[in-house]
């Protein structure tokens, strides 16, 4: 995620972030984590598309992590489907 903090000559601050943050965590990690759970993609696939139009994007570890943490009732009805 990129976050840049401008001041303006008047040393009003204001800081643009490159996604929604919610309690300091960057919400587009968890819906591309949930874009590939709920879609039955793999993380490799959408590592490839991802690649080819140079996108960066959150590493397999973290999203198995996000999945995990923050999206687990998905994951045991996913097993079960």
């Amino acid at each position: 995620m990129l976050s840049i903090q401008l001041t303006c000559h008047s040393d009003h601050k204001q800081t643009w972030e490159s996604q929604p943050v919610l309690k300091k965590k960057p919400l587009g990690n968890l819906l591309m984590a949930g874009a590939i759970l709920f879609t039955g993609n793999s993380y490799t696939s959408i590592s490839r598309l991802t690649g080819v139009i140079r996108l960066k994007h959150i590493t397999h570890l973290h999203t198995e992590n996000l999945q995990k943490q923050s999206l687990p009732l998905a994951q045991v009805a996913d097993r079960n489907s």
